[in-house]
Parts: C-alpha cells; structure tokens; sequence
C-alpha cells in the first residue's frame, strides 16, 4: 500500500473554511466528496498533484472538523474542506492508484461511520531542468565558467528530489537544488585532458567541499543537467551553450585585465612586455566587450583571487549587461572584486579615466581604488604638449609623463584618506576652474612599499613623440620592483 512507504507528513494540503450544520436529533453526520468517481485510465490519468474538496452534514448539529485517510485506518484531523494534495508514488512506478477517505465529525465528537471515498488514478510527470544561456558563458570562459539553471516539476517542485550537472565525458555531480548559479574553476595546474573543477554556489568566495570532473583545459567544454523527482523520474538532458575553455598559465601571478579596443590593447601589450613583465591576459574590451561575464561576481572575483598582482586599463565608455539592466563604467563592475583581492593582499595597478563623473556614478570605485571622488568644479582642464604629469613620491626612479596630443576634459581626483598623492597634472584651467590637479595616487602595504597604484589618466595618451619609454618605465618599476 503507498501509505506505508510514504508517510503522512509528505502529504501537502492548503487549508479552506468549514461549514457548520443545523443541530437536529444526535445523530451521526454524513460526509461527500465533490467528485465521486474519477475514471479515468492507462496514460489519460491525473499526476500527483491533486485538488480535493469534500463537505459535511448533520441533522442533529453541525461539523465541527474533519479526517482524511490513505488507508481507511489512520487518520489525519482537519478543519478544512478542501485541500491540493501531493501524492508521491514510489521510486520507481510510473503510475498507482490511491485510496482517499474522509469523514466528518460532529460538534459532539461522533464520526461518520461511512467515509466518503474515492480512487485516486495517478500518472507521474517527469521533471524538468534546463541552462539560461543568454546568463552563461560566451563563446569563451578563463579559468571560471558561471552558469544559471531552473528545474521544475509538473508534479509540484516539491517532489524534486535530485539535480545532476556533467561536464562532457565526465561523471554526473549531484549539486544543491536551491542553488541555480554555480560556478566552476578548473584545475589550474592541468593544461590539457580531463581535470576536476571546484565548485561555487552564488556569490560565495568559498568553494564547497566536493568537486566536479570531466572538464577540458583549453578544449571545447559542454555541461549537462538533468533533474529527479521522488519517484525516481528523470527529466530529459538539456545542454549548455559549448566554449571553449582557457586555462591559467602555471607559474604566472600577474593577470593583465583589458577594457579597451583592440588597437588601444596592443599599445597596453607593449607596454607591458618591453616593461619585462609577464602576465595572463583577459580581454573584456575587444569585439565590443563580447567577453565581459554576465556576472562578474563571483565570475572575475574568483579569477582574481589566483593572481597576486593585476594591472588593468579601463576605457571611459559605459558596459552594458543585458541580463542585469546595468550601464556603467567597467571600474564599477569589478571594484568590490579588487577590493577583496586588496584585502587579501593582492596588488594593483590601474589606469583609467573618469570624466567628471559624481561620486554616485563611482559606487563600486570610490574605495576599492585610492581614490573617493573626482573634482566636479565650474568649467574644465587641459594638458598641453609642454606641460605633463609630474610624480611627488620619486622623482628619479618614477619619471614625468607628457601627452603625444592635447589633452582635453581632464578630470583630477580626491585622494582616498589612505592613500598619498603620486601624480600631479600641470593644467591649463579654464572658465574658472579651482580644484586640485591630484591624477595619480598611491597605497602603501605593510612594508611601506607601494601596493596599490591609480592614475586618473589613459596611460596610452601619454606616448610622447613615438616614445613609449616613460610609461614602461613607470610599470616596470611598480610591477617588478614594488610590487
């Protein structure tokens, strides 16, 4: 009998009113089910979720209550008249038949010898599961791929038992039915063939306790997932959007993050590697930002917290997230990011423009980064070919910094109350201008060398007469010798 395998508890009912009678003759009172016969068989059958309703009589009274039963024997005290029941069938049966039984009791406490009945026919429905692939990976993920999945139940999700994930060839996973964003970060120390992942649920930093295998370093990469129920249906498989899967370089502990085109990220790469630094790379900025994440926390933060040192140059144009709504500046999308990665002791190197852009339009910069505003003054700021930016910390080892063309609409900052002064603009001002020229700042670590470098300025603009020398030096001298 399913009684016995499935206990009264799993029954789930939603509560209704109570009719109360006309009090006669003490007599028994009489119970009804709306429905008397349900007949229906073979596949055309109800599925496990099911509405009952019932009502009661009494000649000499009224109803005071009710009780339900799957088996004539046990019984279950209710006020209600009608309720939405969930009838789970064993593992493994597609269909059964369940025996309901209710009876009525009267404002004396007598029950209705005869309980109304019905036989309950039941099909079970599959489950479903599937990927949203428009909050999944691109065509391209680095070393973490973030994905957010739904499954269901026609049944009712309550009897969702299980959700599987499987990465290619590898073995299904069973993860937490409540956690639809899960991320996963492959073995960074294998280059090649089949690795296991680490696996994040939300926002956490945290990786649980178990892993996944089957992933694919720098390979194609598919997962899979499927979704069980209580009687042990499964749904069908869905599948993820495919990508490839680009794993981390052993050894490497600079990870170089670019906001800009790809002409504006060549200038950066030369940069970097006359400057002899090495480091992975991450593009956000090339083919119209095409492989920005959807979200970027946990998906950049858990990137992040694999390198020690980053070095990032961020346009002044606005990201868009179609999934989100938002359109902000990049700096915004990863500031709580670099500021756990800060915290962590890891360091940072930025360059970036703001414009004159208020302090509510810098939610997720104005402390990540040492800086807390911009100087939103009457009228506007150049640097012409004579003048540059001029650094207050050393003036031998960190070098001036001239524009190859004018610049306009030059927008210095408010230094963060920890942070020191490193660069100053000598500005041509206009239509009375007052702020301060403050366009690069410095944080110090624990051994009073510098950890955190933001210069208010695109650096590539700074390319005087054909020569990128200044600015390698510069980031040679903070990406090697500082940091």
């Amino acid at each position: 009998m399913l009684y016995k395998s499935i206990p009264f508890l799993l029954i789930l009912f939603i509560f209704g009113s109570c009719r109360k009678g006309d009090a006669n003759a003490n007599k028994a009172p009489n119970t009804k089910l709306s429905v008397s016969v349900i007949d229906l068989t073979g596949d055309d059958r109800l599925n496990s979720k099911v509405r009952m309703s019932w009502f009661g009589t009494d000649l000499d009274g009224f109803v005071e209550g009710y009780e339900f039963s799957l088996d004539n024997q046990n019984w279950t005290y209710t006020t209600i008249q009608d309720s939405v029941f969930i009838f789970p069938l064993e593992a493994g049966q597609d269909t059964t038949d369940v025996d309901f039984y209710v009876r009525s009791i009267d404002n004396e406490g007598l029950t209705d010898p005869t309980p109304a009945y019905l036989k309950v026919p039941l099909k079970n429905s599959a489950p479903e599961a599937s990927f949203d692939n428009d909050r999944g990976p691109k065509d391209s993920a680095f070393c973490v791929s973030t994905f957010y999945w739904r499954a269901s139940d026609p049944d009712g999700n309550e009897t969702l038992q299980k959700v599987f994930l499987k990465f290619n060839e590898g073995s299904w996973t069973e993860i937490a039915r409540n956690q639809n964003l899960i991320s996963f970060l492959v073995d960074t120390a294998i280059s090649s063939g089949p690795a296991t992942g680490q696996i994040y649920y939300g926002r956490n930093s945290t990786a649980e306790s178990f892993t996944i295998d089957g992933l694919l370093p720098n390979a194609e990469n598919t997962l899979y997932i499927k979704s069980v129920d209580l009687a042990g249906a499964e749904s069908p498989v869905d599948t993820a959007d495919s990508f490839y899967l680009k794993n981390k370089t052993p050894g490497i502990n600079t990870l170089w993050l670019n906001g800009h085109v790809a002409a504006v990220a060549h200038q950066y790469r030369g940069f970097l590697n006359n400057a002899g630094v090495s480091y992975d790379f991450l593009d956000y900025g090339s083919n119209s930002g095409a492989g920005q994440p959807v979200y970027w926390d946990p998906t950049f933060k858990i990137i992040l917290s694999l390198y020690d040192k980053l070095f990032l140059n961020a346009p002044t144009s606005l990201f868009p997230n179609t999934v989100t709504g938002e359109n902000t500046i990049l700096l915004n999308y990863i500031g709580r990011s670099v500021e756990q990665f800060h915290n962590n002791g890891g360091k940072s190197f930025t360059t970036c423009a703001l414009l004159a852009r208020k302090i509510e339009d810098l939610e997720n910069v104005a402390g990540p980064f040492a800086m807390e505003n911009t100087e939103n003054e009457n009228g506007f700021t150049r640097i012409f070919l004579d003048s540059a930016l001029v650094n207050t910390v050393d003036t031998i080892r960190f070098p001036k910094l001239h524009p190859g063309s004018i610049q306009t609409g030059v927008v210095p900052i408010i230094k963060s109350a920890d942070s020191e002064t490193f660069f100053r603009g000598q500005l041509t001002k206009y239509q009375g201008w007052t702020g301060d020229n403050v366009l690069g700042t410095i944080r110090r670590g624990s051994n009073n060398k510098i950890s955190q470098v933001f210069i208010a300025v695109e650096l590539h603009n700074y390319v005087a007469q054909g020569s990128s020398a200044t600015i390698e030096l510069l980031i040679g001298e903070i990406m090697k010798n500082e940091f």
